[in-house]
């Protein structure tokens, strides 16, 4: 059974509403080395297969992807029973960068995914600009799965 926490912190600036736009970029499973992150965000670490990925309930293909680290490839174990061409399989430390947010509503939004993993303490899905203005992070700890955004 998992159990989801969720922790809410500032950001630089003052914001009311977690806004993702142009700037924002969606990760799948970690990030970029080189990528800046708010310091309670880790690298990535994720080893598993995540397939189905909604964004309020717009889909996000994660084969559509801008850029992917090469440990990266389709998934041979599904998370769900009947495998998908959208399952993506990552090493632990690979990641996917998707290149657009689907339109979303600001105020209220619901993120889902279906994952399969063996590993605890690794990032599910990072969202998020250089500013760290607006960032969302989603990561599996233990048999827990922690949501903090900042705003």
């Amino acid at each position: 059974m998992l159990n989801v926490e969720e922790s809410r912190e500032a950001s630089p600036g003052i914001k009311s509403t977690l806004k993702l736009d142009d700037t924002t970029q969606l990760f799948v499973s970690g990030t970029h080395i080189n990528h800046i992150r708010p310091p309670t965000v880790t690298n990535g670490n994720f080893s598993g297969c995540i397939s189905e990925l909604y964004f309020d309930e717009g889909r996000i293909g994660l084969h559509e992807f801008k850029t992917s680290s090469p440990l990266c490839g389709g998934c041979r174990e599904a998370p769900t029973a009947a495998a998908s061409a959208s399952t993506f399989h990552f090493l632990g430390s690979g990641y996917a960068s998707i290149s657009k947010i689907p339109k979303y509503n600001s105020r209220e939004f619901q993120i889902s995914f279906h994952f399969k993993t063996f590993w605890a303490n690794s990032t599910l899905l990072f969202a998020g600009n250089e500013q760290l203005v607006g960032v969302l992070y989603v990561t599996d700890i233990r048999t827990n799965i922690k949501v903090l955004y900042y705003v």
